[in-house]
């Protein structure tokens, strides 16, 4: 998701219907609390505590895994009403990381021919000729790196409006929610000339998955990635799971901090902000998916390209591939991997190229941060 309209959650949190019902979920795994004993935790230790106080978070976690050094670690509280302590095995919506597992999904089914990324969406989805302005002419490609100038729900009136009046009638399904926000709405631009962020081109994306396997999106993400790389503590189910971690959200500026996990709930199994996850998880699965167990080369290939140049259309171009970020020349080289934000919560996940290295890290509060802490402890030698 992009940064969080708090104009939307500072509304929406005055009203009691932003509680919602939720479905009964799956089984979930004794928390695992051993320690990493690593040469360099007590210097780890103290730049997450420093993060933490600096951030004004609840709770925050993190990991970092190189050749010969794995750590992770967590600081502060979980659930402030209950004062459970924040642990690594803590789980947490993960946001528009999520965007990665829809991506990897898409170019598995590339794989195996039933989806061609270069072909129009229309192709897939021809219900939507005459609803989206050029679908017939943008590609899955173009959904995939934000150059199919699809407008974005996140920031539409109607959105708005809902999250005012009803948050939990967000929970819809792809091509509900395309009907609601993005039916009848002018392009950004014309498909390839330009770059914007969109949260509704991957719930197109989602809705192509579903319609090229005849099976629910979440169902075709767990078989084609989640279940081959092992995640056992990933899912994207909404239910009261005792392990989640809540999110805050300090609504007054004076430090006040809210409980807005029934709003961030509304987006958990969507294709643009879906999963949750741990800490362990999603390095197992950057692991997955950059070593290539997970892709083939070429779709790995694929996926990594940055298609930036002298004639670069935009900017944004330059720093996103398919379902990917890109980092260019950060304190410990280039990195590849995604960030993510709900009205509660922030986090981050980074593949360094060039160290085989992994950072992630979540906190239960949103906002902007200085997320240096990780390059400073993958830079400890």
């Amino acid at each position: 998701m992009k940064p969080t309209n708090f104009f939307i959650v500072s509304t929406c949190l005055l009203f009691s219907s932003c509680a919602g019902e939720v479905a009964p979920g799956p089984e979930v795994s004794d928390c695992n609390t051993s320690a990493y004993e690593v040469p360099n935790a007590t210097f780890y230790e103290s730049l997450l505590k420093e993060y933490w106080i600096e951030t004004g978070s609840p709770g925050v976690v993190a990991m970092i895994s190189q050749p010969g050094n794995t750590w992770a670690g967590a600081v502060g509280q979980a659930d402030l009403e209950n004062g459970t302590a924040m642990q690594t095995c803590h789980q947490f919506q993960i946001g528009s990381i999520s965007k990665m597992f829809t991506a990897a999904t898409v170019l598995l089914l590339q794989e195996e021919g039933k989806i061609d990324i270069d072909e129009k969406v229309s192709t897939y989805l021809p219900q939507l000729k005459g609803n989206i302005e050029h679908v017939d002419r943008m590609t899955v490609r173009q959904l995939l790196n934000h150059t199919a100038g699809v407008p974005d729900y996140y920031y539409m009136q109607a959105y708005t409006f809902d999250m005012m009046n009803d948050p939990s009638s967000i929970k819809r399904s792809a091509n509900e929610a395309l009907r609601k926000y993005n039916y009848g709405k002018k392009a950004d631009f014309f498909p390839g000339e330009g770059w914007n962020y969109s949260n509704s081109g991957y719930v197109m994306l989602g809705w192509i998955i579903a319609e090229v396997t005849k099976k629910p999106f979440e169902a075709v993400v767990k078989e084609k990635v989640i279940d081959p790389v092992g995640l056992t503590d990933t899912y994207m189910v909404d239910f009261r799971n005792p392990r989640r971690a809540k999110n805050y959200v300090d609504l007054s500026g004076k430090g006040v901090l809210i409980e807005s996990s029934k709003y961030d709930d509304g987006v958990i199994g969507t294709p643009e902000g879906g999963v949750v996850s741990t800490v362990q998880d999603l390095t197992a699965f950057a692991r997955g998916l950059f070593a290539g167990g997970l892709l083939t080369a070429e779709s790995l290939s694929e996926m990594m390209f940055v298609p930036c140049g002298p004639d670069a259309i935009d900017e944004g171009v330059c720093g996103y591939t398919l379902g990917l970020s890109y980092w260019k020349n950060t304190a410990y080289g280039d990195a590849f991997g995604h960030s993510g934000g709900e009205v509660g919560m922030e986090s981050l996940l980074l593949f360094f190229v060039e160290h085989d290295a992994v950072g992630v890290f979540f906190r239960n509060r949103n906002g902007p941060s200085r997320k240096q802490f990780l390059f400073d402890m993958l830079l400890k030698e």
